[in-house]
């Protein structure tokens, strides 16, 4: 085998490495449901801290009945929970 199938077979790999490492980088959207679970509170909570600003959620879709989503290392980052005495 020569060394430029190897130095290919390198370049692939690293390629992969790079996906891999962006795709274990993209943010996990959760529900009001899931983010009520995963900070152990009540859906209602959730909805209030979203209304005063102490939580950051991101409509998907368009309209303001399109479903309310939280961006899981915002709920992991203390400093991305605006004022919020439930940590």
């Amino acid at each position: 085998m020569s060394i430029k199938y190897f130095e290919r077979i390198e370049r692939q790999l690293q390629d992969i490495r790079a996906t891999v490492l962006e795709l274990s980088t993209v943010d996990e959207f959760l529900t009001v449901e899931e983010t009520a679970a995963f900070l152990k509170i009540s859906k209602q909570t959730v909805y209030r801290l979203y209304r005063e600003g102490q939580l950051i959620g991101y409509r998907i879709g368009k309209g303001k009945n399109a479903p309310l989503r939280f961006k899981k290392s915002e709920l992991l980052s203390p400093k991305k929970i605006r004022k919020a005495s439930i940590l």
